[in-house]
């Protein structure tokens, strides 16, 4: 019932074999972590490649009906229990960081699906997301190269392990 994500390309090269990536992958792993190039690791930590925690990127907030996210589910929970959650109005439209562990498998991307291709979900992030009041302070806009564009690209696939064959389980 656990579908896991591991033996990726990347993982072998850390468990030592050199040979697992390309260059361009090793280099993308710096544009990935460098703070002074995309910076992913504010929010995409390794080796899970998530925070776990809920941030605003602004998605949806460029259409009339944000989906409010994780500070309406606060919201509401509190008036619920007739009172107020002081962590509701920041955390508008917020969500919880997605794992990259098989991005390349996961993709539309956002939770309103609105990128259907891993290039347009790191140009949109790249961009700084979407200007919103309760955008994350950590998103900010990064400048990459073409080559470190691509290099970035290739250090997320390297994060998707082959796809092998398995025995369905016999259900009861």
């Amino acid at each position: 019932r656990t579908i896991k994500s591991e033996d990726a390309a990347w993982d072998k090269y850390q468990k030592g074999d050199k040979a697992a990536v390309s260059d361009d992958v090793v280099k993308g792993f710096d544009v990935f972590s460098n703070s002074d190039k995309a910076n992913c690791t504010l929010c995409h930590l390794p080796p899970l490649f998530t925070d776990t925690l809920f941030h605003n990127v602004g998605i949806g907030f460029d259409k009339p009906m944000p989906d409010l996210g994780r500070g309406k589910i606060l919201g509401d929970a509190a008036e619920k229990k007739g009172t107020k959650d002081p962590d509701a109005e920041t955390m508008q439209g917020a969500f919880k960081t997605p794992t990259l562990r098989s991005v390349t498998d996961t993709g539309p991307y956002f939770h309103d699906g609105r990128a259907n291709k891993l290039e347009d979900a790191v140009d949109l992030m790249l961009k700084g997301g979407i200007k919103n009041p309760h955008l994350d302070e950590k998103l900010k806009p990064k400048m990459l190269s073409k080559d470190e564009r691509t290099q970035l690209l290739a250090f997320l696939k390297s994060l998707t392990p082959e796809t092998k064959p398995f025995d369905k389980p016999q259900l009861p």
